[in-house]
């Protein structure tokens, strides 16, 4: 059955996969292996084949390792996944692995789900380190922010979870391995079923470890000095006991002294992204009055336009009806016009016209004279 090696980045994920190569398991073809780096001078013991398999898987959602996408609901047996599917399954084969062999790549907690998929028999090792080392480690190599490596530290083990119980995967604590190997890595081989090493091999084994890395030592004492919310401190002490490793009761001397810069560096970027965020709301708001008054702009000048238009027709109308109207008088006006015309033609009336009508209307008195 495969083995699947996971955890945050810089959690020691690849000491371990070493040591448990050194133990008989397989990871496939030299060539096909990560070469090392700056950040990891002896390997980083990561099969390609995978890590790209993984890369595939997270652009096509629109993610990366340090900006994980929001999984849809049903997203393994989405469509886009059927060539990688295929290819993913077909690795085995491809690369010819023998029983046992295993993969070791960070991206794989945040994928588990589609290689479960594939392989439901799969044995999960989730390494774990200290939040505040894995943030540090973090920034060192890849320039992140401190609060970005704790939140993308949180965010790995949720998905982990909700993807994996926490009883169906072995933990194995970066310092235990580091201080106390050979007890560790028999319980970690135990759960993957492979052979139980002898003294020897243990030995050889303990050769991939790499304690000289380790640049960010603080235990977890020193979280809660260091101000770490209490999501991270909880979840932390439940992978810790889950991968037995006990807490400390006391922090060592320059634990103090690094917790109290990693608290003051916290605060720094808290109150930078704060600032950060308010310039970003600032800037969102400016655009938004910048539209609304380009709208305004825009309507104003097409306003103007309109009224301009209006005044135009209304003037042209004015005229129009000015002009029917004085058609209309000289129209109701034209019969009279007419009549002293025809009044200042006729003839002039008969002088003994008004005489004939007095006598006619008189017959006596005309008799008698």
């Amino acid at each position: 059955m495969p083995i699947a090696i996971v955890g945050m980045h810089r959690s020691g994920t690849s000491m371990l996969t070493r040591m448990l190569n050194l133990l008989g398991l397989e990871l496939g073809p030299t060539e096909k292996l990560m070469g090392p780096a700056f950040d990891n001078p002896e390997g980083f013991w990561e099969n390609l084949e995978f890590v790209h398999i993984n890369e595939l898987l997270l652009g096509s959602f629109g993610g990366s390792w340090s900006a994980p996408p929001t999984w849809p609901d049903g997203w393994i047996s989405d469509p886009r996944l059927d060539e990688i599917r295929r290819a993913a399954a077909a690795l085995p084969e491809k690369m010819n692995l023998r029983e046992p062999w295993g993969w070791k790549d960070p991206r794989t907690t945040i994928t588990l789900d589609f290689w479960r998929s594939l392989w439901p028999d799969l044995r999960v090792v989730l390494c774990v380190r200290n939040p505040v080392e894995v943030a540090c480690s973090l920034t060192r190599r890849d320039g992140l922010s401190l609060w970005t490596g704790l939140r993308l530290w949180l965010d790995y083990h949720e998905r982990l979870f909700r993807s994996l119980p926490l009883v169906d995967c072995v933990v194995c604590h970066y310092e235990a391995i580091l201080e106390a190997p050979a007890s560790h890595l028999r319980r970690v081989v135990a759960f993957c079923g492979l052979p139980n090493p002898d003294d020897e091999s243990l030995a050889r084994a303990d050769g991939g470890r790499q304690a000289n890395l380790r640049h960010h030592g603080m235990n977890r004492a020193a979280l809660e000095e260091a101000g770490l919310p209490q999501p991270w401190i909880q979840m932390y002490d439940q992978l810790s006991e889950a991968g037995e490793f006990p807490r400390p009761t006391q922090s060592p001397p320059q634990a103090g002294v690094s917790a109290i810069a990693f608290r003051q560096a916290l605060e720094w970027e808290r109150q930078a992204e704060d600032a950060e965020a308010r310039w970003t709301e600032l800037s969102r708001r400016h655009e938004e009055l910048q539209r609304r008054f380009e709208e305004l702009l825009q309507y104003a000048r097409d306003r103007a336009h309109w009224l301009e238009a209006m005044r135009e027709r209304m003037s042209a109308r004015r005229y129009r009806y000015v002009d029917q109207f004085a058609r209309w008088l000289q129209w109701i006006a034209a019969p009279w016009r007419r009549g002293p015309r025809e009044l200042h033609h006729a003839p002039p009336p008969d002088p003994g016209l008004l005489e004939r009508w007095a006598v006619e209307a008189q017959p006596g008195i005309s008799a008698e004279r």
